[in-house]
């Protein structure tokens, strides 16, 4: 599932969607357990899975990293910084043989 975050201005929160995209169809998820499935010639009401309060939003945040949910651009970023460590501590090893290094 992934999801579509909007933000409601007047309401001062966001409307969270959560949808599947299968054979050219969006399939919206409701809160009450039903799908929507939305094509380019359908105009329906979409509801939102849920609605949550700018001020309530840090708090889901951090009740989810608690949980273990990671944020998959943190995840990539911190990928990146385990390879290039990797490979800086290759190079110093690769230095130090050749006496560039102590």
């Amino acid at each position: 599932m992934k999801f579509h975050v909007e933000d409601c201005f007047r309401r001062h929160s966001w409307r969270v969607y959560g949808y599947t995209d299968i054979d050219g169809a969006r399939r919206f998820h409701q809160a009450n357990g039903q799908i929507i499935t939305v094509d380019e010639h359908s105009h329906q009401e979409i509801e939102p899975l849920f609605e949550i309060d700018y001020h309530s939003a840090p708090e889901l945040l951090t009740a989810l990293q608690k949980a273990g949910v990671r944020p998959v651009e943190l995840s990539k970023v911190e990928g990146v910084l385990e390879a290039q460590t990797a490979h800086l501590k290759d190079l110093q090893s690769i230095l130090r043989k050749q006496g560039y290094m102590n």
